[in-house]
């Protein structure tokens, strides 16, 4: 008898793209696991590039800086650079302020806004 992975190998099915939002706000007091720090974030986003999400999301720990919802954008370069590394087609995107002006730089490319 046909198990069901054969069943699903035999059928066509449409293109999709799967998103990772790997942590959201979640606190490490509400789930020990969810990845907070740069190598935690690292580790997740190539967890789930390799099971074959195509996109990564993710927040960071750094404080708001120059006003509310203003991070810094160094943990998340620092974290993207080495995903990257292995990826270099993944699309990563960060938490970001709505309506903030100005220049971020995300790896050494300038972003202007």
């Amino acid at each position: 008898m046909e198990d069901r992975g054969e069943q699903l190998a035999r059928h066509e099915f449409e293109p999709l793209i799967i998103e990772a939002a790997i942590n959201g706000a979640t606190p490490k007091n509400r789930n020990p696991h969810v990845p907070r720090t740069v190598d935690e974030i690292v580790e997740s986003a190539l967890a789930c590039l390799e099971a074959g999400a195509a996109i990564v999301h993710n927040h960071n720990d750094e404080p708001n800086v120059g006003g509310a919802g203003r991070h810094s954008s160094e943990p998340y370069a620092v974290a993207w650079d080495r995903v990257l590394e292995r990826y270099p087609d993944a699309l990563l995107y960060p938490t970001y302020a709505v309506g903030v002006t100005g220049l971020v730089h995300f790896g050494s490319d300038p972003v202007e806004r």
